[in-house]
């Protein structure tokens, strides 16, 4: 994979205070000490039916592939959101552990879903 491919630039925020509303869902502001950026290279999913349906839905899940470094590491599906840095787009992580390994080079991918609340 070459570095010259990761043409977007994205955010991670921890989120701070989660605490579960009266439906039961966690919810979180950002916590601005914690951010920090990172180049990463935007890949859609193919259009299985899930896809399709949370597309209608106004979903969008995708993968995002940053490089693996000892911030990137920490970032887990529960604590963390993701932001476009361009568009302002804000992305819930629906998972965060997949790492590849080419050559030297270390990548994470992150599964993660625009239009939910992260």
């Amino acid at each position: 994979m070459d570095f010259g491919e990761f043409k977007s630039r994205v955010q991670f925020e921890r989120l701070a205070d989660q605490t579960p509303d009266e439906l039961g869902n966690v919810q979180g502001a950002p916590d601005p000490a914690s951010a920090f950026e990172r180049p990463a290279k935007f890949i859609l999913r193919p259009g299985s039916e899930a896809m399709i349906a949370a597309r209608l839905a106004g979903r969008q899940p995708m993968d995002v592939i940053v490089r693996f470094d000892s911030q990137t590491s920490q970032i887990t599906a529960i604590d963390w959101r993701m932001t476009d840095v361009r568009s302002g787009k804000v992305y819930a992580i629906q998972s965060a552990a997949d790492m590849q390994v080419e050559g030297p080079r270390k990548y994470m991918t992150f599964g993660v879903e625009g239009g939910v609340a992260p």
